[in-house]
C-alpha cells in the first residue's frame, strides 16, 4: 500500500511538472495496484468514493489529456482514500 502510495506521489510531481506524457505512462505501471486497492475497502461508502471521485475521474483526466486535473485526483481523491484504509 505504501509503494502505491509513493508511486502516486511520483506521478502527481511529474504532472505537475507540466510532463504528462511521463505521467500517463507511469499511471500504467499503477492501474493494476489501484484495483487491488478497491478490493480492500470494506466500506461500500468510501469503495463508491475511491471509485467514482477517484478512478472514474482519474481515467476521464487521462483520455482528455489533462494532467494537472489528474495530479489533482492522485493527490486529492486517491492519495485521500488510501491513507484512510
Amino acid at each position: 500500500m505504501e509503494q502505491t502510495k509513493s508511486k502516486l506521489t511520483a506521478i502527481a510531481d511529474v504532472l505537475y511538472k507540466g510532463d504528462t506524457l511521463r505521467g500517463m505512462a507511469m499511471m500504467s505501471e499503477v492501474i493494476p495496484n489501484l484495483a487491488t486497492v478497491g478490493g480492500m475497502i470494506n466500506d461500500e461508502e468510501l469503495r463508491d468514493r475511491y471509485v467514482n471521485e477517484g478512478l472514474a475521474q482519474a481515467l476521464a483526466a487521462m483520455e482528455s489529456g489533462d494532467g494537472t486535473l489528474l495530479a489533482d485526483i492522485i493527490s486529492y481523491e486517491i492519495i485521500e482514500v488510501i491513507d484512510v484504509i
